[in-house]
């Protein structure tokens, strides 16, 4: 089994959220944990904007625990196909290039996407939510 981590499925591992670190070690013993590029980025981005020097610590360390996978020619290709197929339904795509990324990276991959966003529901792709409860585990 695969998970590709979404950027909130990152900072409820990063939270320390009990449910979603107990989910992560079932994971890793069960299968693989991915890491999406634009995941990654958008995790990133919002730590260095907070300046969040121990959080970024701890993302280098789950790096260091998952595979990173690059996004491959078909990837970008089945996604602006997606895109377009999607806003041909009328389903608006404003502020979702990113999802839709992630959800055609995981789909490339064959794995399931770790989120708590609904906007996945468009993507044709598995998803599940490892933070629906659980307080912060120290």
């Amino acid at each position: 089994m695969r998970y590709s981590l979404d950027a909130n499925a990152i900072s409820l591992i990063l939270e320390h959220n009990r449910e979603a670190l107990l989910r992560l070690r079932e994971a890793r013993e069960r299968g693989e944990i991915l890491i999406c590029p634009m995941a990654a980025f958008e995790v990133l981005r919002g730590l260095h904007e907070k300046g969040a020097t121990r959080k970024l610590a701890d993302f280098d360390k789950l790096l260091e625990e998952c595979q990173w996978r690059e996004f491959t020619r078909e990837i970008w290709f089945e996604a602006a196909r997606t895109w377009a197929e999607l806003r041909g339904r009328g389903i608006g795509m404003e502020k979702k290039d990113a999802d839709l990324l992630i959800a055609r990276h995981a789909r490339h991959f064959q794995a399931t996407v770790v989120t708590k966003d609904r906007d996945f529901k468009h993507f044709t792709t598995s998803v599940e939510d490892w933070g629906s409860s659980g307080a912060a585990e120290r």
